[in-house]
C-alpha cells in the first residue's frame, strides 16, 4: 500500500500579488490623505530655524539702535572695555610711563579704536550705505576715522612713544609667547623679569618664519572672543591672538639671556606648539582621506 504524502501548500502568486498592490495602495492613500511623521518633523525643524534667525535678525537690530543713539550704552561699554585695557597694555603703560589723566586719555583713544568698525559701519547703514551695495564708502569712512585717532595718538605720545606703541601691536604674537611664559614661571623661583620679556620678542622675532601650518592660539589678555576685522590690518585688541612659533634658533638664542629653569619651561610652551601642529595635520588629513568603510563598498 503506498503512502500519500500531502503535497505542500504553495501560496498562490497571483493571490500574493494583489495583496501586495493592495498594501501598496492603502500605504499611498495614506500619504495622500495627510504628512507624513518626517514632513511634520521638518517642518518643526523648518519653523524653528526661521524663528531663531528672527530672534538674531531682531538682536542685532536693537543692538544696533543702541550703538547709534544711546549715550548710555556708549558709556557703559566704554567702562567695560577700559576696564579689560590693563591685562593687554600694562607693559605698554609702563612703558610710556603715563599717568593720571594722559593715562586715562590713552584708555579712551584705545577704546575708540577698538570700537570703530562697529560704530561707522552702524552709522554708515542708518544711511543706508553698506558693504555690499556701497563698499568704498564704507572703507573710506572706516580709514578716515582710524586716522584720525591713530593722529589723536601720535600727538598726545610724541614720535618716540608712538613708535613704542606701533611696536607693541606689531609684536601681538611674539608677546603672546611671552606672556604664556611669563604665566608659567610666576609662580615659580624663577619669574621672568620684563627686560627678559622684551629680549625675549625680539629673539622671537627675528628668528620667525613663516607658518606652515595653522599657529595654536591664546585669548587675549581681556579673554574677548575672536574678533578680527580684515580692516584692521593688524591684529586687534580683543580676538584671539596666534602665538608665533618658537624655531630652534629661538629657543638657541634664548638660552643666552634664560636660566635653566627659565628655557626648560619655553622648551614645554615650543613642544606644545609642536604637538598642536602635528595634531593639525593629522586632524587634516583624516578629514580628507575617504572613510574605510565607504572605500570597501566602492
Amino acid at each position: 500500500m503506498t503512502k500519500e504524502v500531502d503535497a505542500p501548500s504553495r501560496s498562490h502568486p497571483k493571490s500574493s500579488t494583489l495583496s501586495t498592490d493592495a498594501s501598496l495602495s492603502e500605504n499611498d492613500g495614506a500619504s495622500r490623505d495627510g504628512p507624513t511623521d518626517r514632513d511634520k518633523s521638518e517642518k518643526v525643524s523648518h519653523t524653528r530655524t526661521e524663528h531663531l534667525a528672527r530672534q538674531e535678525r531682531h538682536a542685532k537690530s536693537s543692538l544696533r539702535e543702541l550703538a547709534q543713539s544711546d549715550p548710555e550704552y556708549h558709556r557703559l561699554r566704554n567702562i567695560q572695555q577700559k576696564s579689560q585695557l590693563d591685562g593687554q597694555y600694562a607693559m605698554l603703560f609702563k612703558k610710556l610711563n603715563l599717568q593720571g589723566t594722559q593715562l586715562e586719555k590713552f584708555k579712551e583713544l584705545l577704546v575708540d579704536k577698538k570700537n570703530i568698525v562697529k560704530d561707522v559701519t552702524y552709522s554708515a547703514e542708518a544711511s543706508g550705505a553698506t558693504l555690499l551695495n556701497n563698499p568704498g564708502t564704507v572703507i573710506q569712512a572706516l580709514n578716515t576715522a582710524r586716522s584720525e585717532v591713530d593722529s589723536e595718538i601720535k600727538q598726545m605720545l610724541g614720535d618716540s612713544g608712538y613708535a613704542h606703541y606701533q611696536r607693541y601691536i606689531a609684536t601681538g604674537p611674539e608677546r603672546a609667547v611671552t606672556t604664556q611664559l611669563t604665566q608659567a614661571l610666576s609662580y615659580t623661583k624663577s619669574p621672568l623679569s620684563d627686560e627678559q620679556a622684551e629680549k625675549l620678542i625680539d629673539i622671537i622675532a627675528s628668528h620667525a618664519e613663516p607658518p606652515k601650518t595653522p599657529q595654536p592660539a591664546v585669548l587675549a589678555a581681556n579673554g574677548s572672543k575672536p574678533g578680527h576685522s580684515f580692516f584692521d590690518g593688524a591684529t586687534s585688541e580683543n580676538e584671539l591672538i596666534s602665538s608665533r612659533e618658537i624655531t630652534p634658533g629661538a629657543l638657541a638664542a634664548a638660552s643666552a639671556i634664560l636660566s635653566a629653569p627659565q628655557m626648560e619651561a619655553l622648551r614645554r610652551i615650543h613642544e606644545a606648539q609642536t604637538a598642536n601642529y602635528q595634531m593639525s595635520a593629522l586632524i587634516a588629513k583624516g578629514t580628507s582621506a575617504p572613510h574605510p568603510g565607504l572605500a570597501e563598498k566602492r
